[in-house]
């Protein structure tokens, strides 16, 4: 923050370092930025990506925007302005963020120290594992039936990737960062310790203690032991991570125990899509749709869309995979709707396309007035076409877009969202909970428990919540009853609901009628209430055709990770 450069070069600079100008995709990115305004940037103000094109016609209005584009990016409603933007003397284009976490907007030509936005890794980790470094790590539940032997779960881990193994820990920042995941889990209850890939099979005492393998020898001043390795009765050759995150243990390795499964990150593209440049691509030959259709079709998705090329990896990628094609392909470059736009030619977002980028076969000649959509065909060139016609076409997403909406947490085919967190004024009684679950989703309700793993799942997810959110209030789920003499069942479910996964909190008590449950403390156990009592509550929906994503966020200095974003105040 010490280098104070014009917005211009401020771009240019994070550019040169591999990355951007800090552009946030997500609310928990834009809180935890703002969040740490006070502590990161002191009394300095700085630049951000978020800028508007400077165009004198009065047709062509400026719209904010990141970087180059994105005009319609839903982050840019949740910008917190400090009662701005005023435009002052009509030269206040770029936007600097204050100490507050508001923004301000400004003439760029003006010095400020800035924030850069980088992507740490080339790939992103799968659903449920959670990422740290360059590597992605998987915690099983801790319920009964998943706990496995040591082999087991070294197995285990190698069946859900083949890259995957049990965790093997090489630094002490990896360390310091299991022991407090593990330290948390812990504090929201009880439960059994950790299998790591730590051993030192086949002989125990006669060999080292190594990771997995005999190629990859432990690094014993990271081990902190429990008054161990003591091999008792000579057949304790595997180590566990104890379950309060303190320290290793030596035991007999055909003991059941919790896992932790570590994998390197990878593409995160579902099956039937190509990776590349950050991002997941699809080339649809059998279905051939209007521009539009296509389009429509590419947003099924989560996060998809028609092909725009962002950058020269991106055009690599695409002219390799279209190279392999006989045929020409939508994209999202138009130039339709040109009274609202300030270029003529577009990506389907209203960003400018990049003339760097593509490369027209003596085109745009828009024939007849009739050629306003962007196709691509083998050898990587552009021409335009009526939006009219059927065409093959190409879908792509982000590489780190999640198969649940942002917010979201991601299990086996399903989506579940705390609502409430942090604002009492968003408890709702047990009937509105769920209108404003089927609101977020036609096919999202009250959480349904089908198995203890889904519940304890569910149940750390609210504990870990819980150790930030001190605020007491429990969570309503979807188990309910029509009167105190009725079976439990969930939502609207006619079978009962099994009753052997739920843990009360010496209840239900049936007081004045109470015919709905909640999860109560830190999560772990439930009680019955009354349907006009408010509180927070777990909304449950299936997920959509999408990759996965990494979802945890680790704060260091003055570096911010989140997933497989950097961002970097300089």
């Amino acid at each position: 923050m010490r280098n104070r450069l014009p917005w211009d070069d401020a771009r240019a600079d994070c550019k040169q370092k591999g990355g951007d100008l800090l552009k946030y995709t997500t609310d928990d990115t834009r809180r935890a930025i703002e969040a740490h305004m006070v502590q990161f940037l002191g009394g300095f103000k700085v630049w951000t990506g978020l800028n508007k094109p400077d165009y004198p016609t009065a047709s062509c209005l400026p719209m904010w925007r990141w970087g180059d584009g994105d005009y319609t990016h839903p982050s840019l409603s949740n910008i917190n302005w400090d009662s701005e933007p005023n435009n002052a003397k009509g030269t206040e284009h770029c936007a600097d963020i204050l100490k507050d976490g508001k923004y301000n907007d400004l003439t760029c030509a003006r010095s400020r120290g800035y924030i850069c936005k980088y992507d740490t890794t080339g790939g992103i980790c799968a659903d449920e594992w959670e990422s740290y470094g360059t590597s992605c790590y998987y915690f099983s539940t801790r319920s009964g039936s998943t706990m496995k032997s040591w082999d087991e779960a070294k197995t285990a881990c190698r069946n859900m990737q083949s890259t995957s193994d049990l965790v093997w820990i090489n630094s002490q920042s990896e360390m310091l960062w299991f022991k407090q995941k593990i330290s948390d889990l812990f504090r929201i209850r009880n439960g059994p310790s950790w299998w790591t890939g730590l051993n030192n099979l086949p002989n125990g005492d006669k060999v080292n203690w190594k990771w997995n393998s005999d190629s990859n020898l432990a690094d014993m001043s990271l081990i902190e032991w429990d008054k161990e390795p003591n091999n008792y009765g000579a057949r304790e050759y595997c180590g566990l991570l104890l379950n309060d995150g303190t320290s290793f243990k030596d035991v007999q390795c055909s003991s059941e125990r919790s896992y932790i499964c570590q994998a390197p990150v990878g593409s995160g593209c579902v099956a039937g899509w190509d990776a590349g440049a950050g991002k997941c691509f699809q080339l649809n030959t059998e279905l051939r749709l209007s521009w539009t259709d296509a389009r429509q079709a590419c947003m099924q998705y989560q996060g998809g869309d028609l092909l725009a090329l962002d950058s020269p990896q991106d055009a690599a990628v695409i002219a390799t995979l279209v190279q392999r094609k006989d045929d020409r392909f939508w994209t999202s470059l138009n130039d339709r709707d040109q009274t609202d736009r300030c270029h003529p030619w577009v990506w389907a977002d209203g960003s400018k396309a990049d003339k760097k980028l593509i490369t027209w076969d003596e085109e745009p000649n828009n024939y007849n007035g009739l050629q306003n959509c962007g196709q691509i065909w083998k050898n990587g060139v552009f021409d335009n076409s009526g939006c009219s016609n059927i065409k093959p076409y190409v879908c792509e997403y982000d590489g780190q877009q999640s198969p649940c909406q942002q917010g979201w947490s991601t299990r086996k085919g399903h989506c579940y969202m705390l609502q409430g967190m942090g604002d009492a004024t968003k408890y709702k009684n047990w009937v509105d909970a769920r209108i404003s679950c089927a609101t977020s989703n036609p096919n999202a309700d009250l959480v349904a428990f089908d198995d203890e793993d889904e519940m304890e799942y569910v149940t750390d997810l609210v504990g870990i919540k819980l150790l930030a959110d001190k605020t007491i209030s429990g969570f309503f789920v979807g188990l309910n009853r029509d009167d105190t003499n009725s079976p439990w069942k969930w939502n609207d479910d006619v079978v009962r609901a099994d009753m052997s996964l739920i843990r009360w909190d010496k209840e239900p008590n049936d007081f004045r009628g109470e015919n709905v449950a909640a999860l109560h403390g830190m999560g772990s156990n439930f009680v019955d209430s009354l349907r006009t009592a408010k509180y927070r509550y777990i909304c449950q929906k299936p997920t959509t055709k999408v990759n996965s994503a990494i979802t945890s966020a680790t704060i260091n200095l003055a570096v911010l990770t989140f997933g497989v974003v950097t961002v970097v105040f300089i």
